[in-house]
């Protein structure tokens, strides 16, 4: 049985042959319109299928290109990575992400409004060219990560992980409440970074390093302020200590007292000696407090007490914030 291309190819070629056996010379126009319609017969089916090629490899490199802009985003919302907190105040177009030797221009833009110290949210924005305009992207998508615990490894810019696989963000960063990024205070409560890398073993713990830096009070009379932008509810905060001064003996005048205030709260009855505490020098300790905030910020203040001696001012070498249910 005749198919119906089967069946114009022989009526085609019925027709011309009538027409070669008449005498006719050259090609008449019906023999031109059907050697176009078999041409037509023939490649139309080539056409169609390089073009479903052509489609499929179009869908293919868009998903491939979605699917790498997944994972690099994914990547940069990891609060494990260093650049992290730099990440989160860029809005400037970027092009160095490409596939196949195609550039991929895009932008991150923070959204500062809803973010604060534990919750972060970040839109990704993806464009044709590095030079189009900023409110006219080909695509966005929007990434948010929560965190349970922040940790700052204090007097050290460096990040630090830990022994139990803990990130702690160095102390490079100044607090800024529109940008919502956790940080110590500008200003005389800034304090200045010390450390005693020399210090080779610190008792008490598997992570030196940690205890062997420290942010310190600027001058007498000065603190050290932390702040964190939070959603109000409860926290418990870890403060991380080590006397790490030789000339530091628990005796006066040479004793180094702290006093911890928390939203704006007293914490510890008398001056807390990081000394007396632990029985000497170069031993690690820590200090937990449980707190309520009401404000949407949490304030950290550590402070010189009455008793400290004259040129020992306030240290702490860690900070840790966690959330905790009401």
């Amino acid at each position: 049985m005749m198919t119906s291309s089967n069946h114009q190819v022989w009526f085609a070629s019925h027709l011309l042959r009538r027409n070669r056996a008449s005498g006719s010379r050259g090609f008449s126009l019906i023999e031109a319109v059907l050697s176009i319609g078999l041409l037509s017969i023939t490649i139309l089916p080539l056409v169609l299928l390089q073009s479903q090629k052509a489609i499929l490899s179009r869908t293919n490199y868009v998903e491939s290109s979605r699917m790498l802009h997944m994972s690099y985003y994914t990547d940069e919302m990891d609060p494990d990575r260093p650049s992290y907190s730099s990440l989160f105040v860029d809005s400037s177009m970027n092009a160095g992400l490409s596939e196949s030797g195609q550039v991929i221009p895009y932008v991150r833009k923070p959204d500062t409004a809803n973010s604060d110290a534990f919750n972060r949210i970040i839109h990704f924005y993806q464009y044709q060219n590095a030079t189009d305009s900023l409110t006219s992207p080909r695509s966005k998508v929007a990434f948010t990560h929560n965190a349970q615990e922040v940790r700052i490894r204090c007097g050290n810019t460096a990040d630090f992980m830990d022994s139990a696989g803990l990130y702690w963000y160095g102390d490079a960063y100044t607090y800024d409440s529109t940008l919502k990024r956790p940080g110590y205070v500008t200003g005389s409560h800034s304090g200045v970074l010390g450390a005693s890398p020399g210090i080779a073993d610190i008792i008490n713990t598997q992570d030196d390093a940690l205890f062997q830096s420290y942010r310190e009070a600027s001058g007498a009379g000065n603190n050290i302020d932390y702040s964190f932008n939070v959603r109000n509810g409860a926290y418990t905060v870890k403060l991380y200590f080590a006397e790490v001064s030789a000339a530091v003996t628990g005796s006066a005048p040479n004793r180094r007292l702290i006093d911890i205030y928390i939203e704006g709260a007293l914490q510890n009855s008398s001056g807390f000696s990081p000394f007396e505490t632990t029985g000497g020098a170069n031993r690690a300790t820590y200090l937990i407090y449980d707190v309520t905030v009401s404000d949407n910020v949490l304030n950290i203040s550590i402070r010189p007490n009455a008793g400290t001696g004259a040129g020992y001012f306030p240290r702490v070498s860690a900070i840790a914030v966690e959330k905790r249910a009401s």
